[in-house]
């Protein structure tokens, strides 16, 4: 069977160079000032001031805001860039539980040209702390590391089990691979209505290949198992992110 090749040119998702600023804020209690002053700066395209008042926020211990600091200094956004820096902020960010963190973080070790099983074993144990946390792109990564075998021992269940997670989550690319899996039976039972809905909602989603997948599947189908794969992507993906 194939699966996505492992390349690594690309360190941050393009995505990330979005900061989260209106969305998935977790703070404590006790309304974080100097945190939501920065949002209005940043809003405003004040970007050193908000720089200055994240750091601010951060040193407080807000998650959030090391890893805006993170994600300011590997970009170079009012600042020189600077990975060190980056990274120190990242690091920070995930100890205090950023999943986005722990998930970069992770990117970045298996990013570098020379690691060791050790620096790949760290980097599991990161994607591992996102993925508990229901990072949808963590946990296809686990998936991807199960079925190369970097870091685990390779698991077809175990890979399974993590491309499943990230599928119902949401990531097309996973659902892609969970289509794969249950269309020829690897690391699960074989299913073709559980295939084609993934597939289908894969395609829905325009990932790569999917629809060429989507179509190959539902070939050999007969009308009704098509009618029941279309009943079953509808519950899919109304149950996404539960």
């Amino acid at each position: 069977m194939t699966f996505t090749k492992i390349t690594f040119k690309t360190l941050l998702h393009s995505s990330l160079l979005v900061l989260y600023m209106w969305t998935s804020v977790c703070i404590s209690a006790s309304t974080d000032h100097w945190f939501y002053q920065a949002v209005i700066a940043w809003d405003n395209q004040k970007f050193d001031k908000a720089r200055i008042l994240f750091t601010r926020s951060a040193q407080l211990g807000n998650a959030e805001a090391c890893y805006n600091l993170g994600v300011i200094h590997q970009q170079g956004i009012a600042v020189r860039a600077n990975s060190s820096r980056a990274t120190f902020w990242f690091k920070r960010a995930a100890t205090l539980g950023s999943s986005k963190a722990q998930f970069i973080l992770a990117r970045l070790i298996i990013a570098q040209r020379r690691k060791s099983n050790r620096d790949i074993r760290l980097a599991t144990r990161w994607l591992f702390k996102a993925a508990n946390q229901k990072h949808p792109a963590a946990m296809y990564w686990l998936g991807t590391l199960y079925t190369m075998g970097q870091g685990v021992k390779v698991s077809h269940a175990k890979a399974a089990y993590w491309y499943i997670k990230a599928a119902r989550a949401g990531h097309a690319t996973a659902q892609l691979h969970s289509a794969r899996l249950y269309n020829r039976g690897v690391g699960v039972k074989k299913n073709v209505i559980t295939a084609y809905a993934w597939a289908k909602l894969a395609t829905l989603q325009n990932a790569n290949r999917a629809r060429e997948n989507w179509i190959y599947i539902k070939k050999p189908m007969t009308v009704r198992q098509r009618q029941q794969g279309d009943l079953l992507a509808k519950h899919l993906a109304n149950k996404q992110g539960q």
